[in-house]
């Protein structure tokens, strides 16, 4: 599964692409409150952890990495920003679907595992590519052993080449716009 590097990257890109108002959201007094928002809930679905340690019994890629729990953390937020916010409530809650789903989509082309209970509540079966994108990580390894670093190494370039593609998508869009 790739880490919470991958996960929040790829957060924040979907953010950029997608800004919630019809304005950059860049320059707003709550740009870091939506990025920081944007990289909680890109790896919301791997806080299946914590009822693991707490319990002991194996949750991970259960049922919070469904379409089903994607589709209820969506209608919470939207039902949050109808009673705070009703101005952004619909594309809020569609950022919230299409990050929280990024989430999904990652863990889904990862090399080794299970796979996701994609489909859960209607089936128990888990779900996997069998064309991976992501390096599998052997957890069983420990924390700091060497052969996390072809996984890291992976990870930061693929963080790189999405946060380059964005610096040039907004150098050009820049450009763009002085043209006009």
């Amino acid at each position: 599964m790739p880490s919470p590097i991958a996960h929040t990257i790829t957060g924040y890109v979907i953010f950029r692409f997608f800004p919630l108002d019809k304005h950059s959201v860049a320059w707003s007094k709550s740009w870091l409150v939506y990025v920081i928002y944007c990289m909680f809930i890109a790896t919301l679905p791997d806080f299946d952890f914590i009822p693991q340690l707490l319990a002991g019994k194996k949750y991970h890629h259960g049922f919070t990495h469904s379409l089903s729990f994607t589709f209820i953390v969506s209608a919470v937020v939207g039902l949050l920003c109808i009673l705070f916010n009703r101005k952004i409530f619909i594309r809020l809650s569609l950022l919230t679907f299409m990050i929280y789903g990024s989430h999904l989509l990652l863990d889904f082309f990862t090399d080794g595992g299970k796979g996701i209970l994609l489909l859960w509540p209607f089936t128990d079966d888990f779900f996997i590519s069998s064309v991976s994108f992501f390096p599998a990580v052997k957890h069983s390894k420990g924390l700091f052993h060497s052969s996390h670093a072809l996984f890291i190494s992976f990870e930061l370039g693929y963080s790189a080449l999405f946060l380059g593609g964005i610096w040039l998508w907004k150098r050009r869009q820049d450009k763009f716009i002085k043209d006009i």
